[in-house]
């Protein structure tokens, strides 16, 4: 293993600007199907439904050329209707416990991780991270200057419309939208990559990779791939390093790509730290550099840091506060601590009003609403990531396997800041109406701020919100507003001084 690839990608990752670009290998560890067998899964559904033995000729050739992109395009007009519940069904991750180690290692990655992007559909990147990133798969212009994001540059599953599986959907998604397309090569000019989770001889990384470089321009920085050993031919290897990408070969004996686990969490391990259970040497300590996320080019300033000990990523991990302000090393406990409880979680989580500290905060949307709710996390992340002035919390950071009822009864009645997005769907529902009560509760006692923001038309003035200071102020639904972007960027400067008020005073700012 190139031991002085492994040192420069360490510091490329201490410098706080690498960019993990995140393939299907990440996912097959926790039982997930790589594209090749995605395509083999449909072209078997497809001789279930007697198609032509032509077509599963053309269908068995190009897979066997890796030419995946092809082989899923000829395979959805076999399978008709059939296309899209075979994809879901293939790629559900709802039924899996647990994220696989590689995920939770790059989320583990999150305090000097600039992004991540990602062509998997699944949600294992995103429950690795908790929903602390925001998930996105159509990104706003201003992109490349912001960190802390997932981008989903194939689709996400639960969305069909932005699945990318053809080579006329990439082309569409990736290269006829110029903004995406320039975002991408803005981040490749000035960020260093790692590509982990790629064979790096699937055809839709080539295009990926060579039309991005094209795009870049100028010399870009060193960009790292991690890669099963034997993969990569002379030509080949070639190929990808006057791409300016460095390889890092590691074993894959059962194909499931467990290493790339122990080199993530070497990367953020202290400085020193042997790489387990390869045979690589300790390489040179890195100087530390600064742990605060979502910083940019403009506004970095280095001060000294130290290293976090890293838990076994291998482990479940432990329960994850709502704040995402960073947390100094805490030395290993001599025993292991009780579990702790939703509540008792959610009130340590909080912090008392007035202190130093994010103001824990509840969103209570109804699901037809959650395009618009992700607009507005672009909005608000400043305040949570840069800022440390929020550390929100919704009903989809609830992890597989937890009770819902009582996650959300533990944030909600400990939530200092409570928003309400309010559209016809939400003032329907029944059982967001029971939130809705407790929060305009809390809010009599003196004990949270009760906000209304209006996102679509509807009577909302004859509702309970009806007393309420809503926001925009000019009471016009963000849907109807000349320009969203405009009317989110005011509710969030409207929710910086309020939640500005709200530290100063203390308790008594709760009270209206």
């Amino acid at each position: 293993m190139d031991t002085s690839a492994l040192t420069d990608l360490r510091q490329a990752h201490a410098s706080g600007r690498l960019i993990a670009f995140v393939g299907a290998g990440v996912s097959v560890g926790a039982g997930l199907p790589t594209w090749k067998q995605l395509a083999k899964n449909l072209q078997r559904r497809a001789l279930e439904r007697g198609a032509d033995a032509a077509s599963l000729q053309e269908l068995d050739a190009l897979i066997d050329g890796n030419q995946l992109l092809d082989a899923v395009s000829a395979a959805k007009p076999l399978l008709g209707p059939d296309f899209e519940r075979e994809v879901r069904r293939s790629l559900d991750d709802r039924h899996l416990d647990d994220e696989p180690p590689a995920a939770r290692a790059i989320a583990a990655l999150a305090p000097k991780l600039w992004a991540v992007i990602t062509t998997n559909l699944d949600q294992l990147l995103v429950r690795a991270f908790r929903g602390r990133w925001p998930e996105l798969t159509d990104p706003p212009g201003h992109l490349a200057q912001d960190s802390h994001y997932i981008l989903k540059i194939h689709g996400t599953l639960s969305d069909a419309r932005t699945w990318v599986f053809t080579r006329d959907q990439y082309d569409r998604a990736m290269f006829a939208s110029p903004q995406l397309q320039d975002t991408i090569g803005a981040l490749y000019r000035t960020h260093p990559f790692l590509f982990l989770g790629f064979g790096l001889a699937d055809d839709n990384i080539d295009l990926t990779l060579g039309q991005v470089r094209a795009r870049s321009g100028g010399q870009p920085p060193t960009h790292y791939a991690l890669l099963p050993k034997g993969m990569t031919g002379p030509s080949r290897r070639r190929k990808l390093e006057d791409a300016g990408i460095r390889l890092i070969e590691y074993p894959n004996a059962d194909g499931r790509h467990t290493d790339i686990t122990d080199i993530l969490q070497w990367l953020a391990s202290p400085d020193g730290t042997p790489l387990p259970g390869l045979a690589v040497p300790a390489v040179p300590a890195v100087p530390a550099v600064p742990a605060a996320p979502a910083v940019t080019p403009a506004n970095a300033t280095p001060t000294a840091s130290t290293s976090p000990v890293i838990p076994d990523l291998a482990a479940p991990l432990p329960a994850v506060s709502t704040s995402t302000s960073p947390t100094a090393p805490s030395a290993p406990s001599a025993s292991p601590a009780a579990p702790a409880t939703p509540a008792a979680t959610a009130s340590a989580a909080s912090p008392a009003p007035g202190a130093a500290g994010p103001i824990d905060t509840f969103i209570c949307y109804a699901e037809g609403d959650a395009d618009l709710f992700k607009r507005l996390q672009v909005h608000m992340a400043p305040m949570v990531k840069r800022e440390k002035l929020i550390a929100p919390w919704h009903h989809g950071d609830i992890l597989g396997g937890e009770e819902v009822e009582p996650q959300i009864q533990a944030h909600l009645d400990s939530a200092q800041l409570i928003l309400v997005l309010i559209s016809a769907e939400l003032l329907a529902s029944e059982e967001l109406d029971l939130q809705i009560a407790r929060a305009l509760e809390r809010q009599t006692q003196g004990t949270a701020r009760v906000v209304p923001i209006l996102l679509r038309p509807c009577t909302w003035e004859e509702s309970r919100f009806g007393k309420l200071v809503v926001l925009p102020r000019s009471k016009i639904p963000v849907t109807r507003s000349a320009d969203r972007e405009e009317a989110f960027n005011e509710i969030a400067q409207e929710l910086r001084t309020l939640v500005k008020g709200l530290q100063s005073k203390g308790l008594s700012g709760l009270r209206r």
